[in-house]
């Protein structure tokens, strides 16, 4: 396999973006190693609820068990394959496979298959043919999910770093966050890695792509922009927080003004200045999983103030040129309902398949995709330039963060330079060291 990167990630060849034989090894190599989100804890409350998500082309349920715990298991009889769970959520004691019965509990074990004393052989073990398990490990509510045994524990593998933006935004508030509703989900003719860069990383499309939500008042552009704050940190990921000049005080606009000073008391001073006065905040968990953390106008009900909502945006992979969106609406657990569903609303209106953003992103993304599967479209690299020259900041208005920090306007690729970094090395690593997934 030939990667060749230029130096310091600032030119891709468009063929390692979009090549259909690179995405086998993009699933073997990149997604088998590393962390993978699949859900909010919220939306397995109680034993025996689960979701049926994604983890990359795998089909998995996220199945809370008996004793509490969290289990992710491959959608998948160890029989003949067939997908032994075919509702996207629900409660359950099991599954049982449609095809010749066999059933499994909700840890993934086999507890039943008709005709065992009759058709098969006395040493049929049931206990070696239960259902793949992952490891699973959750951060302030989301759960992570992973095949490889040998990639670092989750809190490692989000690093100090990207840990304590995490935590600057999702442990703000003592009870935590929920998700509301089911996510919002859709499929595109996307390459996964271009879908993520544009929601979690870009920012230089928002003057061009959206200046439309400007003139219906949704957003607001300033001249000069906003100083933005970028930081990269380790394993690919990185986030941004773009913020208002600082008048004083500490404000969290779009949130309920009696949640500020909680926000203000449940987490560090640099985290709260770091979530607070934003126009937005965003990120990107290496490989597939965006956030992001914004306020707006746009809910449809009159009476509704300007609201806040924090999105989580997955990008799971079908093929080399199609992709499955799914996003999750968050929100604090002691907000009003009332708050909660403008925001959901705010979200959906703005973010989701029908909103006022999203549209502009699909016909954008479809267009890059398409742009590069030509003849002479697959020749060439795509750039990645933009803020090439800055340096690194040893602190941002008083605050020392983690990672390296950039102050600048957001128009940078500061993020994207860091993801294709941690791509590259995954891609090229020795295939001998190629994880296998276990059984329980």
């Amino acid at each position: 396999m030939s990667v060749a990167p230029k130096p310091q990630h600032s030119q891709v060849p468009r063929t390692d973006i979009f090549g259909a034989e690179k995405f086998d090894e993009e699933m073997r190599r990149v997604f088998r190693r590393s962390w993978l989100y699949v859900a909010h804890e919220s939306e397995i409350p109680t034993p025996g609820s689960y979701v049926v998500r994604r983890m990359a082309t795998d089909t998995v349920i996220v199945v809370r068990s008996r004793s509490g715990q969290i289990n992710v298991l491959l959608n998948s009889c160890t029989h003949r394959g067939t997908q032994v769970c075919h509702a996207d959520i629900g409660v359950t004691s099991g599954f049982r496979c449609m095809y010749h019965g066999w059933t499994f509990d909700t840890d993934g074990r086999l507890r039943g298959v008709p005709g065992l004393r009759e058709w098969y052989p006395d040493d049929f073990d049931r206990a070696e043919h239960g259902l793949s398990r992952a490891r699973v490990e959750e951060f302030q509510g989301l759960v992570f999910a992973t095949w490889d045994p040998d990639v670092p524990p989750l809190p490692e593998y989000l690093g100090e770093e990207l840990g304590f933006y995490l935590e600057a935004i999702l442990a703000r508030v003592p009870e935590g966050y929920e998700a509301v509703g089911e996510p919002l989900r859709w499929v595109t003719a996307t390459n996964w890695k271009i879908s993520v860069e544009n929601f979690g990383m870009d920012s230089l499309h928002l003057g061009t792509l959206h200046l439309g939500t400007a003139h219906l008042g949704i957003v607001e552009i300033k001249n000069p922009p906003p100083t933005a704050y970028t930081v990269v940190c380790s394993r690919g990921h990185a986030v941004q927080a773009t913020k208002y000049p600082y008048e004083g005080r500490l404000t969290y606009p779009g949130y309920p003004e009696e949640l500020w000073p909680v926000f203000e008391e449940s987490v560090t001073p640099a985290q709260a200045w770091f979530t607070a006065n934003n126009v937005v905040a965003k990120g990107n968990v290496f490989p597939n999983l965006s956030f992001i953390d914004l306020h707006h106008i746009s809910t449809g009900d009159d009476e509704a103030p300007v609201v806040a909502a924090t999105m989580l945006r997955q990008v799971h992979p079908v093929d080399a040129h199609r992709s499955e969106v799914s996003l999750t609406i968050l929100v604090p657990r002691s907000a009003s309902e009332q708050w909660k569903r403008w925001s959901q609303e705010s979200a959906i209106r703005t973010a989701g398949v029908s909103g006022t953003f999203e549209p502009d992103d699909l016909t954008n993304t479809v267009a890059v995709t398409a742009g590069n599967r030509g003849i002479l479209g697959t020749e060439g690299d795509l750039l990645f330039v933009a803020g090439e020259h800055l340096k690194p900041i040893s602190e941002a208005e008083g605050h020392v963060l983690p990672g390296e920090v950039y102050a600048c306007s957001n128009n940078t690729e500061l993020m994207q330079r860091a993801f294709f970094q941690e791509w590259y090395r995954l891609m090229v690593a020795p295939s001998d060291t190629e994880p296998t997934g276990g059984r329980p």
